[in-house]
């Protein structure tokens, strides 16, 4: 169902990228080195991929909830721009990605970076903690709005090139929870509520404490 050496990695990695971030400067670790990890992963990847003819656009595109985040919370902090979408879909989206992985066979680098673009999430959900704290009912609101825009833009992209991205049409591959899901659709409407809950759990522990810009 799950992969106990999966967690047991990722859960490692994000131990040591806590333990080593902690020691860095909030400001620099934020605008300078999260995007800058961000940036080398995804460039590394991509071009893996391309070198080794293992490129497919309706795979490996970064259209997944996950992937977005990272490009989007990249630009963001080089502008030192702080959204409460991130908030909310970071740690969802990193928590399932330790949990979990849709990878079938093992290749070093997309598996590595599968775990780093989900324990990015995670450690910038932990470090920008501060920027995020009193959340209001409308950035809330605001959240799961811009979540829903990102779905329909996937769902026609997911049309057009006949994909499956944010697994919207069948489970992913690999060892995951969504095995013990019901099938189509109902599957992906338990995504749909487990982010859902995500989201209204982390506006729960948030919205009663004091802010503190970083």
């Amino acid at each position: 169902m799950i992969s106990i050496n999966h967690v047991i990695i990722s859960s490692f990695s994000t131990s040591i990228g806590y333990i080593v971030f902690r020691k860095l400067n909030g400001r620099i670790l934020l605008n300078k080195i999260i995007p800058t990890i961000i940036f080398l992963n995804e460039l590394i990847f991509i071009s893996y991929l391309i070198y080794t003819d293992k490129f497919r656009i309706q795979q490996h595109l970064p259209l997944e909830m996950c992937y977005i985040n990272n490009i989007l919370i990249m630009i963001s902090l080089s502008k030192n721009f702080f959204h409460p979408y991130f908030h909310f879909s970071s740690i969802f989206c990193g928590l399932c990605g330790i949990l979990c992985h849709n990878l079938v066979s093992y290749d070093p680098v997309i598996y590595s970076h599968f775990v780093v673009s989900h324990v990015i999430l995670v450690l910038y959900f932990v470090f920008s903690y501060q920027s995020y704290l009193n959340l209001t009912k409308k950035e809330f609101k605001i959240s799961i709005y811009y979540t829903t825009i990102l779905l329909l833009i996937v769902f026609f992209i997911n049309k057009l090139l006949g994909s499956n991205y944010w697994f919207m049409f069948y489970k992913p591959d690999g060892p995951n929870l969504t095995i013990i899901f019901p099938e189509w659709p109902f599957y992906f409407i338990v995504l749909l509520v487990l982010g859902f809950l995500t989201y209204s759990t982390v506006f729960i522990v948030n919205k009663n404490k004091s802010r503190k810009i970083v």
